[in-house]
């Protein structure tokens, strides 16, 4: 008897995890003698559902593969591997095209549990089972319905139709980084050409200019003391800090240097973030202890006597290339002492229950 052919035939819309670990399992697991493994993206979906052009599939299936079996070691095992592209709409017309065209080989078609259970839908069945052997894999706990050849093999579930939701809310939770859901090469390609509904950042011209943010006091006291945060956009440098009123109310003025080129900056940082989170959610991890730092001044405030977080200092530089300044607000209706011992800061009366010391870090040029 000929060596078989594998074939892992499906949508791949997108390609996941979940099929990776079948791949891996044909090329390095399995029990069976295999001359070669086929992955065939269907041109169009036999039951008509909208699906990704076939050539974005195509790469991302190379993608797959890429990362499942790559070359160096395992050149033996990857050249074993394919992507091939075939018109026939329905697998029984597939089959019989490819037993037609290869008279010499055996072909095993590969089926998820899911699938099979299902296969009363699927276009003249019966005869499906005359062209090729049929092998199901199925994960654990999933029960196959009818007398096959079944194995089972690790998957987690995942579902192509909640990533393609997630991705076109633009969340890449679980999905991009070591362990997630899709290949990172796979997210990328998603992004750059925003398939699936993904939007692709836009970032504007590099400018520089000078601007103002004015944030209410009560809103930077919601932070809880010691809680350092970071002003968002594209904000590069803080130039100085003073006292102001916002819906006549008592706030914080913050004189800055934007950047336009910050918004890039941060997307990297974000996506970095993101990595760092699916990853330890591999692991088995719900999450890590990060948060995500995006560039630009950080803030913080603390009570008057307590000792800075960990990663903070407090010299009291002002003047030239400086990255720190702090200020004291009296309690007590009693207005701001200081203003930087010299009244750098040009601070007016706030009514405060408490003292509080506000400390400002920001990024040097």
């Amino acid at each position: 008897m000929s060596r078989p052919i594998a074939l892992i035939g499906g949508s791949f819309n997108p390609p996941h995890a979940d099929h990776g670990r079948i791949l891996k399992w044909l090329v390095k697991d399995c029990p069976f003698d295999l001359k070669e493994v086929w992955l065939l993206p269907v041109v169009e979906h036999a039951l008509g559902k909208e699906l990704a052009p076939y050539e974005q599939r195509e790469k991302m299936v190379q993608h797959l593969i890429n990362a499942v079996v790559p070359t160096g070691v395992f050149s033996s095992r990857r050249d074993k591997v394919k992507v091939v592209r075939r018109e026939e709409r329905y697998t029984v017309d597939m089959l019989a095209a490819l037993r037609a065209e290869n008279p010499n080989d055996e072909f095993m078609l590969i089926v998820g549990g899911d699938i099979i259970n299902e296969s009363n839908k699927w276009e003249r069945w019966g005869e499906v089972n005359q062209l090729a052997r049929v092998v199901i894999v199925a994960r654990e706990g999933v029960e196959v319905l009818g007398d096959y050849e079944t194995y089972s093999v690790e998957s987690r579930g995942y579902s192509s139709t909640a990533i393609r939701q997630q991705l076109a809310n633009g969340d890449l939770t679980h999905l991009y980084g070591k362990g997630g859901k899709l290949e990172d090469s796979t997210v990328r390609l998603i992004m750059n050409e925003g398939i699936y509904g993904y939007a692709v950042p836009e970032f504007p011209k590099d400018e520089c200019y000078l601007d103002t943010i004015d944030i209410l006091l009560e809103d930077i006291l919601k932070f809880g003391p010691g809680v350092g945060w970071s002003l968002m956009g594209n904000v590069r440098k803080m130039l100085r800090v003073s006292t102001t009123t916002k819906d006549d109310k008592p706030a914080v003025r913050f004189h800055v240097v934007r950047d336009t080129s910050m918004a890039e900056e941060n997307h990297r940082e974000y996506l970095r973030w993101v990595q760092n989170q699916t990853e330890a959610w591999a692991k088995g991890k719900e999450s890590t202890d990060e948060a995500s730092q995006v560039h630009g001044p950080r803030v913080l405030y603390m009570e008057v006597g307590k000792r800075l977080p960990s990663g903070f200092t407090a010299p009291l530089h002002y003047l030239g290339n400086a990255g720190e300044l702090e200020f004291f607000v009296k309690g007590g209706g009693g207005g701001i002492l200081g203003g930087l011992f010299g009244g750098l800061l040009g601070v007016g009366d706030l009514a405060l229950s408490r003292d509080w010391k506000v400390f400002i870090h920001w990024s040097s040029p």
